[in-house]
Formats: C-alpha cells, sequence, structure tokens
C-alpha cells in the first residue's frame, strides 16, 4: 500500500517513477521456507500489477545471470530465477513495454560470475524483447561490498574489456541512467 500511495503521488507531481525490484514481489506474496527458498507453486496475485498498468513508470528487474544456480545463489535464495522469469513473463503478456504501459527492463551489475553472460543478456532481453539494458558496476556497498571486495574479483581492465564490447553492441545508451565503469555511483544525476 505504501509503494502504491508513494506512486500516485509521484504521479501527481509529475515525477518520473523508476521501480527497481526483484520482480517476483510484484505478484508473489514471498514465502520463505526455513532454508532461505521461495514457494515457487504459489499464485500469482494480478492487484499490483493492475494497479500499475497505467501509470508512467519504468520497472527494471534485478536479472545478473538467466542461470538459477549463479542467481539464486548471488540473492540467497533458492527458487527466485523461476519466480523472478515467471514475473517477466507474466507482464511481458500483460502488454507491459507496450505504447501507453509502464516499460520493462533489466539491471545488472558484471560480476566474475556473470562476465560471460553479459552480451547474451544485453541480446536476449533488449534487442529481441526490446526491454531497457541498464548495465553497471558493483559498488562497495551493502551487498555489493563481499563482491567488489574478493581477491577474485574482476580488474578495472576486465570491466573495460565488458564495457567497450557492450558499446561495439550498441548497449551503452540503452540503460535508464547511464553506464560507467568504476567505483562512484551517479544515478542520483538521472533519477532517484
Amino acid at each position: 500500500e505504501l509503494t502504491k500511495k508513494i506512486i500516485l503521488l509521484a504521479q501527481e507531481l509529475n515525477l518520473k517513477t523508476t521501480i527497481f525490484t526483484t520482480g517476483e514481489t510484484i505478484f508473489f506474496n514471498s514465502k520463505y521456507t526455513a532454508k532461505n527458498e521461495l514457494d515457487i507453486g504459489s499464485e500469482p496475485d494480478f492487484d499490483l500489477m493492475n494497479f500499475l498498468l497505467d501509470k508512467d513508470l519504468v520497472i527494471l528487474i534485478k536479472w545478473n545471470s538467466d542461470k538459477a544456480e549463479i542467481q539464486d545463489k548471488i540473492v540467497h535464495t533458492k527458487n527466485y530465477t523461476k519466480l523472478r522469469e515467471k514475473a517477466l513473463d507474466i507482464l511481458l503478456e500483460n502488454n507491459f513495454n507496450q505504447e501507453h504501459t509502464p516499460k520493462l527492463g533489466i539491471v545488472t551489475s558484471i560480476i566474475k560470475e556473470n562476465i560471460d553472460e553479459i552480451i547474451d543478456l544485453y541480446r536476449k532481453y533488449h534487442i529481441k524483447k526490446g526491454l531497457i539494458f541498464d548495465c553497471d558496476t558493483i559498488l562497495p556497498r551493502g551487498r555489493g561490498e563481499q563482491y567488489y571486495n574478493r581477491e577474485d574479483n574482476l580488474t578495472h581492465k576486465q570491466l573495460s574489456e565488458v564495457f567497450n564490447k557492450l558499446k561495439d553492441e550498441g548497449a551503452i545508451l540503452t540503460c535508464q541512467g547511464g553506464t560507467d565503469v568504476g567505483e562512484p555511483c551517479d544515478r542520483v544525476l538521472h533519477h532517484l
């Protein structure tokens, strides 16, 4: 209910809204088992989706990997990847990302676990499905600190090589807030 109130207020004030989400929370009352496992048998609730359908906003779903063994490990939650994919499919089936509906995209960070998958994610979700592709580097904050401070963390050179490949593919200007290699977060310059 709080999210709905914020969205309505932002719309009333003509503020462009971007929602960063794990995706599955739009439809599923996430029930976790004692083993940090999501219940994938639950039926979707369309209330929030129906509320969002006519709003002028962008929904960016966290998408570090298509591979469940990587993505579930990153978020420390078994079955997350399956529910996230189910959520994206439901949004696309209900005409999200069309004219006069919320725009959809994926947001990803380049980490060692997905470095070989980034170009494929761009091609699959931006080129083939027309989704926004928002890609950045890990910041040493929150959960990102565990990736940033690893001994086997990606070097600046490796990150630059990935961004050069993305640039060659045309991916750099497809994101919401500007894509950059490095530590400083500049999202506040683009959206809040």
